[in-house]
């Protein structure tokens, strides 16, 4: 019989969920009102610059119906804005504002903190190993190794 607790799927799923749940918990602890799908679109956007909804939803791995929840969420927290280049309305891109620009520096200290509790007792052979087994296995996914 199958035991799923046995299976590398299994963990993967159980350490993404622990992952979000303790990010979530501390943005919190810190007074940060954000949630860690919205910092996922902050990290993209920090990182890249403003970004088209398809792209965000691409790099997010998310749908653009929930990309476009999660925008309007932000926008009206003032973390995020939508720019129309040359006035043109098809090609709305999304920035961070002033206020979404200024939580990088906090934030990324969380996540680092998250990070560092959860790679604790592991050697950096060991991460980069995990690092790389997950890259392979995505690649296997999706057709691209």
């Amino acid at each position: 019989m199958f035991d799923y607790t046995q299976s590398l799927g299994h963990w993967i799923n159980r350490a993404g969920f622990a992952l979000r749940a303790h990010l979530r918990d501390r943005l919190a602890a810190q007074g940060i009102a954000l949630t860690p799908e919205e910092w996922s679109l902050l990290m993209v956007l920090w990182r890249d610059g403003p970004r088209g909804m398809n792209e965000l939803a691409a790099v997010t791995l998310r749908d653009r119906t929930t990309v476009t929840r999660l925008v309007d969420r932000m926008v009206a927290k003032d973390l995020l804005r939508r720019e129309t280049p040359d006035g043109d309305r098809r090609a709305v891109r999304i920035a961070p504002t002033e206020a979404g620009a200024a939580l990088e520096g906090p934030v990324l200290a969380v996540v680092s903190g998250v990070l560092s509790d959860a790679a604790g007792g592991l050697d950096p052979a060991q991460l980069e190993a995990t690092r790389g087994l997950l890259q392979q296995m995505v690649a296997n996914l999706d057709g691209s190794a």
